[in-house]
């Protein structure tokens, strides 16, 4: 297994990240730090020596597709990818995502985020009712992309992450590449990890912009012109209400400026869907919870991450 940890700019989390992995037993066979050309290098923050240990330092900041450094590298059959602010990988929660990648068709496995203190569900990203959902498992196609593991024949055969993403929507885009290779994309509750939400490095507009880009070039790179339409008005039509409720109405309209402008090269690096993955990909949307609990939850409620 190759464990990857993302990190930029948090020299006391990613040391603390890197002892915690380097405590884990044999089935790590690697671990690969990719630094996001933090001000301090992570090589130098950690003070770990082991054999299994490697840095990899971008020249710039990639964001959250600087992890293709290390897909581009990694050995392990299993590549599990951390954020520097998650933690609480076991070596029982090893053996257990060891037995479910003997399944050739399993391509990822999205893991259980949750609070420390309270053990409630955080970064929920899949589409299903969260307060019903958390405690099964289910086809998803989405990826938690700092807390998730993927089979490396599966990355190999689908690609990594859109460069040109940087961070937001990388893992939709990710998520439905494998559906369509006819890889199964799950979330599994038996994978706990927590989330202590780092505010180093957090740019407050940035979620407001990137979101709203990446979602016109989601959908011209992987949806039929119909679904991709509703989608993207579906979600920009969110965004939209979020940026007006907190103030970041620009960047909404920044976002949207230069998705139109990079729609040639999203269409150029598009996949044709096939049916039976659009055929899931409806099924899965069926699951949203309805409309008056999502309005509840996030566009009443200032200061709800989006």
């Amino acid at each position: 297994m190759t464990i990857v940890l993302l990190t930029f700019n948090r020299p006391d989390h990613i040391r603390q990240r890197v002892r915690e992995v380097c405590a884990l037993g044999p089935l790590v066979g690697e671990i690969l730090v990719v630094d996001n050309c933090s001000n301090v290098p992570a090589a130098e923050a950690c003070d770990v020596a082991d054999g299994r240990l490697r840095f990899i330092r971008t020249q710039e900041n990639l964001g959250a597709v600087a992890r293709n450094r290390a897909f581009e590298i990694a050995s392990g059959e299993i590549i599990i990818c951390l954020d520097d602010d998650v933690f609480g990988l076991t070596d029982g929660t090893l053996d257990h995502l060891l037995e479910r990648f003997r399944d050739p068709s399993l391509g990822a496995v999205n893991f259980r985020v949750a609070d420390p203190i309270s053990q409630k569900p955080m970064n929920w990203c899949h589409h299903y009712d969260v307060d019903s959902c958390w405690q099964r498992s289910f086809v998803t196609n989405e990826i938690s992309e700092g807390a998730v593991a993927f089979s490396r024949r599966a990355l190999e055969q689908t690609g990594f992450y859109p460069e040109s993403f940087f961070i937001s929507h990388e893992g939709p885009d990710m998520a439905f590449r494998l559906l369509n290779q006819s890889f199964r994309v799950e979330y599994d509750p038996a994978v706990v990890v927590f989330h202590e939400p780092a505010t180093e490095a957090r740019v407050s507009w940035r979620r407001y912009y990137y979101d709203t880009r990446n979602v016109f070039w989601l959908v011209a790179r992987n949806f039929p012109l119909f679904y991709g339409l509703r989608r993207l008005v579906r979600e920009n039509g969110a965004l939209f209400v979020y940026a007006v409720r907190d103030g970041y109405l620009r960047y909404w309209f920044k976002g949207c400026l230069h998705g139109i402008g990079g729609l040639g090269r999203a269409f150029r690096e598009r996949r044709k869907p096939l049916p039976q993955t659009m055929r899931l990909i409806k099924h899965i949307d069926s699951h949203r919870p309805p409309l008056w609990k999502v309005i509840k939850r996030r566009v009443f409620r200032r200061g709800v991450q989006i």
